[in-house]
């Protein structure tokens, strides 16, 4: 990944968090981030290819997959991301497609 490292243990926090600890209020507050912290556009492409891989290996995992709703919802209400050259891949994620 090639941005800094404060983005770096940002995006491993929310991507554990997602994962295994949704009930903490860690990631309501991460929730929060996303859909309004200015700085987190490089995190884009990678969070995109988070969702799609989980989604793909979760399909069963209903917690799972409304975290991950939660968090591509988060990033879509945020106006300072630009989310439209990922469309495909959140809409493949949103379908279980990829």
């Amino acid at each position: 990944m090639s941005f800094t490292v404060t983005l770096q243990l940002y995006f491993d926090k929310i991507t554990e968090l997602t994962v295994s600890r949704s009930d903490s209020v860690f990631f309501k507050q991460a929730l929060v981030s996303f859909a309004i912290d200015s700085g987190l556009h490089p995190l884009v492409p990678y969070v995109t290819y988070f969702v799609a891989d989980e989604v793909s290996r979760g399909l069963n995992d209903y917690s799972l997959l409304f975290n991950l709703m939660r968090v591509v919802w988060s990033l879509l209400q945020n106006p300072h991301i630009h989310i439209k050259p990922y469309d495909a891949v959140v809409d493949a994620a949103e379908f279980g497609t990829v």
